[in-house]
């Protein structure tokens, strides 16, 4: 896996890529994607991206299809005074995200402060 990280690396520095973009933009594009872990939209974005960026170097690309237990964080939101804010799931936990039952939760809440240590 690391020779591929590093191959990726050294291609993208010498690619028809690196000319227009660089690196720094082929992370920010990357990182923009939302979550790429697989079953999401953004891993479906960002392979697409990365072999369209293959293919611009002149090399041939296949996909392979395979079924994998994959955690769905269908997301969450926390309402408080009217804002709401939106909740994710801890990761890793398994293939088993957090769970809240489809009609929610009511309960009291602590304030815990504003996270300074000082």
């Amino acid at each position: 896996m690391t020779a591929l990280i590093i191959a990726f690396w050294v291609a993208l520095s010498i690619g028809p890529v690196a000319a227009s973009t660089g690196p720094r933009a082929v992370v920010e594009h990357l990182s923009s994607l939302g979550s790429r872990v697989a079953g999401y939209p953004g891993s479906v974005r960002a392979a697409e991206y990365v072999e369209e960026w293959l293919q611009a170097l002149g090399l041939a690309t296949r996909r392979d299809s395979f079924a994998v237990v994959v955690p769905m964080d269908r997301g969450g939101r926390l309402e408080w005074e009217g804002e709401s804010v939106p909740l994710y799931a801890v990761w890793p936990n398994g293939a088993q995200t957090s769970t809240v039952p489809p009609e929610g939760l009511r309960a009291s809440a602590i304030w815990g402060g504003d996270g300074d240590w000082g």
